[in-house]
């Protein structure tokens, strides 16, 4: 038996050094349990909210090399789903906007602006005797800045979140599970971002100003 035990051992390390290549590792695009619970009430806000994903949130992405694998990790599209995916449930009127101009016909009250301030993160790969674990860490720094429509910050949030996690596969590096970290991180970045958002005493002046 410990023989065996060897054996697969050995199969699955060598099935590990066969991977050699290019993966891609998206995350998810939708909110968990994580962020709801952040959000408390949900009630929408009579407000019109135009969503601003600079450039280095739409474009983010980072290269891990896990030897023998280089893993490309997307974060900026699970980044901005995740965020509209909040702010349609905290205001009645939201829209993604691809530059930071509100519209015309005034359907919309305010900008958020949101920036990416920093991104990191590791893989490795331990093979057991019947299974590889990609090990992950990593960690996402991210401001959102909400502005009215003279221009005037209303709210400033700021989140950075560190995360490691841990993820089995039978006898090959699953490409996925390269991201666990960062999915973990981006969720709860934006749980953060929309816990700050909600008790925000400058934003209820504004909306106990405009009412």
């Amino acid at each position: 038996m410990k023989r065996l035990m060897i054996l697969l051992g050995a199969v699955v390390a060598l099935a590990l050094q066969g991977c050699e290549g290019k993966i891609q590792a998206r995350l998810d695009n939708g909110i968990g349990l994580t962020t709801y619970e952040n959000l408390g009430l949900i009630e929408q806000k009579p407000m019109g909210v135009g969503l601003v994903l600079t450039e280095d949130v739409r474009s983010a992405s980072l290269t891990v090399k896990a030897h023998p694998i280089n893993y490309t990790i997307s974060v900026g599209e699970a980044l901005g789903a995740r965020m509209m995916h909040a702010l349609v449930l905290q205001f009645d009127r939201v829209r993604l906007l691809n530059e930071p101009v509100l519209p015309a016909d005034g359907s919309l009250d305010t900008l958020m602006i949101v920036s990416l301030k920093g991104l990191d993160a590791t893989v490795k790969h331990v093979p057991d005797i019947h299974t590889v674990a990609t090990k992950s860490s990593g960690w996402i720094e991210v401001e959102a800045v909400l502005k009215d429509i003279q221009g005037q910050i209303v709210w400033v949030g700021t989140s950075r979140v560190e995360t490691e996690a841990s993820r089995d596969s039978i006898m090959v590096a699953g490409g996925q599970n390269a991201g666990a970290a960062l999915n973990l991180a981006v969720e709860a970045t934006v749980a953060k971002l929309v816990s700050q958002l909600a008790v925000s005493g400058s934003l209820r002046e504004y909306l106990e100003a405009r009412s």
